[in-house]
């Protein structure tokens, strides 16, 4: 068989980052929609995915990315089942 060219978020953690002071989320496999109201943390919830593939936010620079409860932010994801990444800012 080929190999995948995508990758599955099987666990991501998210603890002190924007306006979650903490999220523990297990998605299924398959397509996912985020909805909700204004400021529930859809956007914050995308930009810790951008921090975790990428190392930086998209948006801000990393000192603004604690929330404003926490002094350091801290993204965990498990990918695929054989990769963990994490970033602490």
């Amino acid at each position: 068989a080929a190999p995948s060219s995508t990758m599955r978020i099987e666990r991501l953690a998210i603890t002190g980052f924007r306006s979650y002071d903490e999220l523990q989320l297990a998605p299924p496999a398959g397509p996912q929609i985020l909805y909700g109201a204004n400021a529930a943390g859809k956007t914050s919830l995308l930009e810790a995915l951008v921090v975790l593939a990428r190392g930086a936010s998209h948006r801000a620079a990393d000192a603004e990315l604690p929330g404003w409860t926490a002094s350091v932010a801290r993204l965990e994801a498990e990918v695929d089942a054989l990769w963990t990444t994490s970033a602490v800012v």
